[in-house]
């Protein structure tokens, strides 16, 4: 798998949500189900994303914050 990553290739299947239009639909406040049937997803699809969406704002917020104080 290594030589395989190496050379360019993709590990694993292809995502298949929409994460920008995920997003966008929980930053307006619709339940899980609302966002599933817009974007044609399950709910747990919608979670997966909203789990992800915050541990990219927890990262980010951190790296703000050492970044001040280096």
């Amino acid at each position: 798998m290594a030589n395989a990553k190496a050379k360019g290739k993709r590990i694993g299947r292809v995502k298949k949500r929409n994460s920008v239009l995920i997003r966008s639909l929980l930053e307006a406040k619709l339940s899980y189900r609302e966002i599933a049937r817009i974007a044609k997803c399950s709910h747990g699809s919608v979670h997966a994303e909203l789990v992800a969406y915050k541990k990219e704002k927890v990262a980010d917020i951190q790296g703000q914050y050492y970044e001040t104080y280096d």
